[in-house]
This record gives structure tokens, sequence and C-alpha cells, in this order.
């Protein structure tokens, strides 16, 4: 039954309804059905839902340093990801030592230092 409320209020604001309106006329509906007690989960998920959705609209970037931010490498991996044109959200991890790990739309590309050596080691050490 949460399911269904979460999607409806999804929809309801992605449509471009005012959120006061739309939890005012779901909290109505629930009430008429005897669903009141569903109110707090259902809330809790559409704030999932939404943060899932626009977590899918942004670009995650993950550098050595600030100075590969804008790398080629990084340039080539959102290009390759269709995220050219989203939003980046940067993170720098010194633990890849560089490269860059690109996330976008569920889908992950690592080119990170860390991962090319460690599967050249993988490589070396079980032939």
């Amino acid at each position: 039954m949460t399911k269904n409320y979460t999607k409806a209020i999804v929809e309801l604001l992605e449509a471009g309804q005012s959120l006061d309106t739309v939890l005012a006329n779901v909290k109505k509906v629930m009430e008429q059905r005897g669903h009141t007690a569903l109110y707090g989960a259902t809330l809790k998920s559409v704030v999932n839902e939404l943060e899932a959705s626009a977590q899918q609209k942004q670009a995650r970037v993950i550098v050595a340093s600030a100075k590969d931010e804008n790398s080629a490498i990084v340039k080539t991996a959102l290009i390759t990801l269709r995220a050219d044109g989203a939003s980046v959200a940067t993170t720098i991890d010194t633990t890849i030592i560089g490269g860059a790990i690109v996330s976008f739309n569920n889908t992950h590309l690592d080119q990170s230092y860390k991962t090319v050596l460690k599967n050249l080691y993988q490589s070396i050490t079980t032939n």
C-alpha cells in the first residue's frame, strides 16, 4: 500500500503540483481509507525515492587530487557514460593513486591507477 501512495506522490510532484497541496490531499485520502498509520512510512519512502532519482541525474567522480578533476580521463569517462551535460559531484580519494572513478545512471567506470595496479598484480600472481 505504501508503494502506491509513494508512486502517486512522486508522480504528482514531478508533474509540478505543490508539495503542500499533494501532502494535504494524500493525508485526506489516507484518513478516508483508514491508512493514517502509513503516512510516516510513505513520507520516508518518498524522500528515498526522490534522493535516488536525484543521484541518478548526477555524475559522481572520484579522483586522487583536485588537479585531476578536469583531466582528460574524467572528460572522456563522462562522455562515454553520456553524462557530459549532467552536474558532477567530485570526491577526492588519495587511495586511488591517480586516474578516476566515474559513476552515472547506475553505470560505473573505474580507470583508477589503484585498480589497474591491482589487476596487474593479480594477473602476474595467478599465471
